[in-house]
C-alpha cells in the first residue's frame, strides 16, 4: 500500500507538460493585451427596438397585453404573473430504487 502513496507523490511532484510548446507559443496571450479585445458583444437591433417600445409606449403595451389576456393567451398570463409575483419555486422529486453506496479511501501519509 505504501508504494501507491509514494508513486502518487512522485508523479504529482513532476511537472508534466503536454503538447509541443513551440506550436502553442503563437496562440498564447501577449503581456498587456486583452484576451477579449472585442469586449462584450453589442446588443442587437431587435433588442434595442423592443426596449424602446416598452419604455416609450407603456399604454400601448398595457392594452396589447390586456387584449391578449382576454383572448386567453397563456404565455402573456405567465409573463405577467412571473413579473408581478416572481416565478414559483421548482420542486424536484428524486426516487431511488437501490440504496446509496458510499466508498471511502483512507491513506496514511507521513510517519
Amino acid at each position: 500500500m505504501s508504494n501507491i502513496g509514494e508513486t502518487h507523490a512522485e508523479n504529482s511532484a513532476k511537472k508534466v507538460r503536454r503538447g509541443n510548446p513551440d506550436k502553442i507559443k503563437p496562440f498564447a496571450f501577449r503581456p498587456g493585451r486583452s484576451g477579449n479585445p472585442g469586449g462584450r458583444p453589442k446588443r442587437d437591433m431587435a433588442a434595442k427596438i423592443a426596449q424602446q417600445l416598452f419604455e416609450e409606449n407603456p399604454e400601448l403595451i398595457y392594452e396589447a397585453m390586456g387584449k391578449a389576456l382576454l383572448k386567453g393567451n397563456p404565455k402573456v398570463f405567465t409573463a405577467l404573473s412571473d413579473r408581478a409575483y416572481g416565478r414559483p419555486a421548482q420542486n424536484v422529486n428524486v426516487s431511488q430504487t437501490e440504496p446509496t453506496k458510499f466508498v471511502f479511501k483512507i491513506e496514511h501519509i507521513g510517519g
